[in-house]
């Protein structure tokens, strides 16, 4: 009889410290957020008070909610194409293992142990308009036109920072997954097809990538994740601007709740935002599952 309880308990003890864990840092802040987005509270002085659903009607017929969730939907998207596009283009190309390979590879994932904002502020630097290196090296190869762009100041060129930024803070930890899923591939299946004379394209669009296809929704889920919720390396560089350009969900949530010191509302935007990062990715994971190939 104690095996046998011994047997049934064992999982759950194996499990109960990361639920803890878990619970202590997700789920009761995530009850607690909740219990603030019905209340009117300033998040300092006042006492809250009750006040329903109030907080989710007045940001949900705001104006400047649409367009911070236009922005943030702009950045995920872009930066889960660039950097899964160019993370599994950098896995082929130092799958092998080879000296150089290794050193590039080190060298890639190093940007991955930074901090976000970290890597806001490096970015800070290099894009700055006055002495930055990008506008200091255009000015003395006599490019003026590149010299003279306000990085921070025109709306297009501050999307496009962020994210540079973004896909280079992240690329290295998205190619060490492709790499692994590249590992996993059986060696036969590339012979077979160097045997019957298929051309490189045909090996990645029918063997690798297909096979690939399990550490494809791995790193999906990570980047909608991180693009849904970016808020450190725009906030850092642009904080926001030019004119709201780069105002993120995060990012206007953070300000309501800490400049206009209205936390109950903030609280109900920051819900909502756990609602639609949950459900795109329990999307986006279940189509890309769909498409994983058994080998």
């Amino acid at each position: 009889m104690w095996l046998k309880m011994k047997n049934k308990i064992s999982p759950y003890l194996l499990v109960a410290p990361i639920l803890i864990v878990f619970t202590g840092i997700i789920i009761i802040p995530a009850i607690e957020g909740f219990r603030i987005s019905l209340t009117d509270w300033d998040g300092v002085y006042s006492i809250p008070n009750f006040i329903g659903f109030d907080n989710y009607k007045k940001f949900l017929m705001d104006d400047g909610f649409y367009k911070s969730l236009w922005v943030t939907l702009r950045f995920a998207v872009v930066i889960i194409v660039v950097q899964n596009g160019l993370s599994i283009f950098l896995a082929i190309m130092l799958s092998k293992d080879r000296v150089i390979n290794s050193i590039a590879r080190s060298v890639f994932f190093i940007p991955t142990l930074l901090t976000m904002i970290v890597i806001g502020l490096i970015f800070s630097y290099i894009f700055s308009p006055t002495f930055g290196p990008i506008n200091q090296l255009a000015k003395s190869l006599g490019l003026d036109a590149v010299a003279n762009i306000d990085w921070f100041g025109n709306v297009n060129f501050a999307f496009i920072t962020i994210v540079v930024a973004s896909v280079w803070q992240g690329l290295g930890y998205s190619m060490i997954i492709y790499i692994g899923g590249l590992k996993n591939i059986p060696s036969d299946y590339y012979e077979s097809a160097y045997i019957d004379g298929v051309t490189p394209w045909k090996k990645f669009r029918y063997i690798t990538f297909p096979l690939l296809a399990p550490a494809v929704t791995v790193n999906m889920l990570m980047s909608v994740i991180n693009g849904l919720k970016i808020f450190d390396i725009p906030f850092a560089m642009t904080q926001g601007g030019p004119a709201d350009a780069t105002k993120t969900v995060a990012i206007m949530l953070y300000k309501d709740a800490f400049y206009g010191r209205s936390a109950g509302y903030a609280a109900a935007e920051s819900f909502v935002l756990l609602i639609l990062v949950f459900v795109i990715s329990a999307l986006q994971t279940r189509y890309f599952r769909s498409k994983e190939v058994n080998y």
